[in-house]
């Protein structure tokens, strides 16, 4: 889907609102499309400077502005400061569905570390005002399935909800030695690649909703949840299984 009024690039500032938008004027309909092309505006300012070395370096913070609906996308984050603003968390909700059990195009389960939501790996990243939802189910069927894993030092979420069953939010990163059983990454992390990151990643937090059934908050991180809500969810008996 390409842009309908795509956003201007200016080497000296990169400093506007992105906007997406499923209905009405915006600069894209899916946040992955602005994610690339803020992507894209990053590497032009990077080539501009290097072309150009006395001139004042780009400002790096960005922000996407996501208007109200449910955006079926799985996303990663790799640009250090970018900012992602929601319409509100019952308002904008981005969903997907993987889980440890998927297959991947080689036919191997996609496991616990593959099957997020929205992945962030880089820091300075900013949440607000959204929900990131993994919709795949009970974790007796389908295995664990992430919304939202941070893999990023200096990363904040405010106002947002984070929704799923088994493994809701992972935070980074991964330890090195010994790693996790059942590794299959299909995308770099940190802690598991040459250079070992510093230890632990800081993240908050803020005016949350976490939610889920089993261990479905974990990982290194030194995190601080101020004002969250921590919702446990039930675990209702499967079909198969009777029970009370």
């Amino acid at each position: 889907m390409a842009a309908r009024n795509g956003p201007s690039y200016n080497p000296s500032t990169m400093r506007q609102d992105i906007r997406v938008s499923l209905e009405g004027e915006a600069d894209f309909q899916t946040i992955g499309e602005a994610i690339r092309a803020v992507e894209a505006m990053a590497e032009q300012a990077r080539a501009a400077a290097a072309q150009a070395p006395g001139a004042a370096p780009a400002r790096e913070k960005i922000r996407i502005a996501i208007g109200p609906g449910v955006y079926r996308e799985k996303l990663k984050i790799a640009l250090p400061g970018l900012e992602l603003v929601g319409s509100g968390r019952e308002k904008t909700r981005i969903v997907w569905d993987d889980s440890a059990r998927t297959p991947l195009p080689n036919g191997e389960p996609m496991g616990t570390f593959n099957s997020y939501t929205l992945y962030v790996g880089a820091p300075g990243t900013r949440l607000r005002g959204l929900t990131v939802e993994n919709s795949a189910g009970d974790g007796r069927i389908v295995g664990q399935a992430v919304a939202l894993y941070a893999d990023a030092d200096d990363f904040a979420a405010e106002d947002c909800r984070l929704s799923a069953r088994q493994d809701t939010l992972c935070t980074g990163p991964l330890p090195k030695n010994p790693p996790p059983k059942g590794i299959n990454l299909i995308h770099p992390v940190a802690g598991l690649g040459d250079r070992q990151p510093a230890l632990p990643f800081h993240q908050l937090y803020r005016r949350c909703l976490i939610e889920g059934d089993v261990d479905f908050i974990f990982g290194s991180a030194l995190a601080v949840f101020q004002d969250c809500e921590i919702h446990s969810l039930a675990r209702l008996p499967l079909a198969n299984e009777g029970g009370e």
